[in-house]
């Protein structure tokens, strides 16, 4: 990838375990970046990606397609989130690291930031592994209150309902709700805007998210894995450090292999 820096106008690193390795030649030569959830092994390691992109100009742009179908752009627009009081959700799952990003990429445009504590109920961690078929998993989120209202209450089901690809469902403090699904399409609909955005950061060289937007996605979902490795306790999105997800990914998610 070293000798490919001078020919091409921007990149896509899509192994988070070398994210930094991959992305630092492009970087230093001020061309963007598209980073896929999740975007780094740890915070510290993200931390390194964005200082040496903002040295350089070089825009930096992650997530996941998902985050851009057609049915949750609409959704995003419809909600009310100074008024959210609770959430549910769903996302079809395979492995950890990538499928619990499809669900919350869009739990985080369409409820907001500020996720403040994490737990993952279901599964207990697999020490560094990332194994496929992991049991079907719930993640708790609770965030920073906002204005005189208590503090939302959401959670994100890990292999749900295998006839969906993700369902949201928002209810409000004035007992309303937004329910919604979201399913693949044979249509360009499926990554027409992801498509679109991408190519708006790769031509201006302006990313579409702000730096904190990319660290606090990077620590819900570091906070999940620490909690299923932890007895499955509640995780300060503030107290995952430098922890670090899982890399290997293995068949059985009971047996590690030698």
């Amino acid at each position: 990838f070293h000798e490919m820096v001078d020919d091409v106008d921007a990149a896509m690193i899509m192994d988070f375990d070398r994210s930094y390795e991959l992305a630092e030649p492009f970087l230093k030569k001020g061309k963007p970046i598209f980073l896929c959830s999740p975007v780094a092994i740890s915070v510290l390691e993200c931390e390194r990606i964005l200082d040496l992109a903002e040295s350089t100009g070089a825009a930096v742009y992650s997530g996941s397609f998902t985050v851009d179908m057609h049915e949750n752009q609409i959704r995003y627009l419809k909600a009310k989130r100074d008024e959210i009081a609770a959430f549910f959700a769903s996302t079809s799952h395979g492995f950890f690291t990538s499928y619990a990003n499809d669900g919350l990429e869009p739990v985080h445009r369409l409820i907001g930031g500020g996720a403040r504590k994490v737990a993952l109920h279901g599964w207990g961690g697999s020490e560094g592994y990332d194994p496929t078929g992991i049991p079907v998993s719930h993640i708790h989120l609770e965030y920073e209150s906002r204005g005189d209202k208590s503090p939302i209450q959401g959670s994100l089901t890990l292999g749900g309902n295998k006839n969906e690809m993700e369902w949201y469902k928002v209810c409000y403090h004035d007992k309303t709700v937004l329910e919604g699904v979201t399913n693949w399409s044979n249509s360009e609909l499926t990554f027409r805007d992801f498509l679109i955005n991408l190519q708006e950061v790769f031509v201006t060289n302006k990313s579409l998210e702000t730096r904190k937007d990319i660290i606090d996605k990077l620590k819900v979902v570091i906070a999940a894995y620490k909690s299923a490795n932890e007895g499955n306790r509640p995780v300060l999105t503030d107290e995952v450090g430098d922890y670090r997800l899982p890399t290997i990914r293995i068949e059985k998610w009971n047996e590690i292999p030698e």
